[in-house]
């Protein structure tokens, strides 16, 4: 037993040792950095996706907002039957509202062809906001070498909002 720790801490002082040592140890930075290049990717598509999120939920509650009473008779004095609907500037103002968000987030930056789509469907009001996503750490080598643009991950939120009106129906 001995005799091999002689042998292999000679070989370990020798030129060849050291190399292997450096070797390992280059090998073990790169594997790191590339762990950690994935990790920071993955978190930033994480974060922008909740922002995006987060910027789609803000803009389908603007357009929720937007109900207003309509009245469909009326006799001396009472009213005799009216309706909630929503009113024609629910696509404006959700537009409004997406486009200050993406401007206060930034999400123009890390989010390249970002649509907006606002839809009602009874009482409910559907926004679909979409885009690539490409982290801001590869954006400028992107702009160097446009074959990184392919890395780009394509993202897309559905926030469903229905608007109830209290005192509405029931018996």
């Amino acid at each position: 037993m001995m005799a091999r720790w002689k042998s292999g801490w000679a070989w370990f002082r020798a030129e060849g040792g050291y190399t292997f040592g450096l070797n390992f140890a280059l090998l073990s930075v790169t594997v790191g950095m590339i762990f950690l290049l994935i990790f920071a990717w993955f978190a930033s598509g994480l974060a922008a996706g909740t922002e995006l999120r987060r910027a789609t939920t803000a803009a389908a509650l603007a357009a929720q907002s937007q109900v207003t009473q309509s009245v469909s008779a009326s006799g001396t004095g009472f009213l005799t039957s009216a309706g909630w609907a929503l009113d024609g500037s629910y696509a404006p103002a959700a537009q409004q509202i997406f486009t200050n968000e993406v401007s206060e987030l930034h999400l123009n930056r890390v989010f390249e062809n970002l649509s907006f789509q606002t839809r009602v469907n009874g009482n409910r009001v559907t926004v679909t906001a979409s885009g690539e996503f490409l982290p801001v750490f590869l954006q400028s080598a992107a702009a160097r070498v446009p074959g990184l643009k392919a890395l780009s991950v394509p993202m897309q939120v559905t926030v469903p909002v229905e608007y109830k009106v209290v005192g509405e129906g029931g018996s």
